[in-house]
């Protein structure tokens, strides 16, 4: 596919199923078990540390309607800020791990999940972009992709536009990355000893 044909109204991706969807239609979550929080809450160290008023997701519906069921506005951690957005982690209350990314521009907020087991082989990625106009090309849009990486992990795969600003958050752009260098890495990508080779995210889906 032509990276220049790519168009891009408002999109979303992540490794799992995009957050929010049951919230936006109503759909009530039940709150998962004590256990199953600790066991969410004990996959980043930084989850443990005391919030602070920056940890604090700034928008009150963000909270309300990302992740299954809504955050816990109380779980939010701050990984780190870049010239696109801020990104956190937090807690759903179906007890998975989220990124929840809010773009400076038009201050969309975004999240993607994953249970605990699987964030600590695979982490969690979002890709969210928003378009300055219904037919601009992806490639003039603003676009900004998160990669939260289990804890004491060195990161491979860092290829170009992409930076490891934090322990456990690599930000960027990694849409100059051919489809079939993506398709090579995924082969290798997850967690192997002490290194994590990102899942890069594929953003080359045009609207229907």
């Amino acid at each position: 596919m032509n990276r220049k044909n790519w168009k891009l109204a408002l999109s979303v991706l992540g490794i799992s199923a995009l957050a929010g969807a049951a919230a936006s239609f109503g759909i009530s979550a039940t709150v998962g078990s004590v256990s199953q929080r600790q066991e969410a809450l004990s996959t980043l160290h930084v989850l443990g540390v005391d919030q602070t008023s920056a940890d604090k997701i700034p928008s009150t519906e963000a909270v309300r309607l990302l992740g299954e069921g809504g955050l816990i506005g109380a779980t939010s951690r701050l990984l780190g800020t870049d010239s696109a957005g801020s990104y956190w982690v937090a807690i759903d209350q179906q007890n998975n791990v989220c990124v929840v990314a809010i773009l400076v521009d038009d201050k969309k907020s975004s999240s993607a999940c994953a249970e605990p087991k699987q964030f600590l082989q695979r982490g969690v990625s979002i890709g969210v972009g928003v378009a300055r106009s219904l037919t601009v090309d992806a490639a003039d849009a603003v676009w900004s992709e998160a990669y939260v990486v289990p804890d004491g992990k060195k990161v491979a795969g860092l290829v170009p536009g992409l930076n490891q600003i934090g322990p456990n958050l690599v930000t960027g752009d990694s849409r100059a990355t051919s489809e079939s260098a993506k398709v090579s890495q995924s082969a290798k990508a997850g967690v192997s000893g002490d290194t994590f080779t990102l899942f890069l995210l594929d953003q080359a889906e045009e609207p229907n």
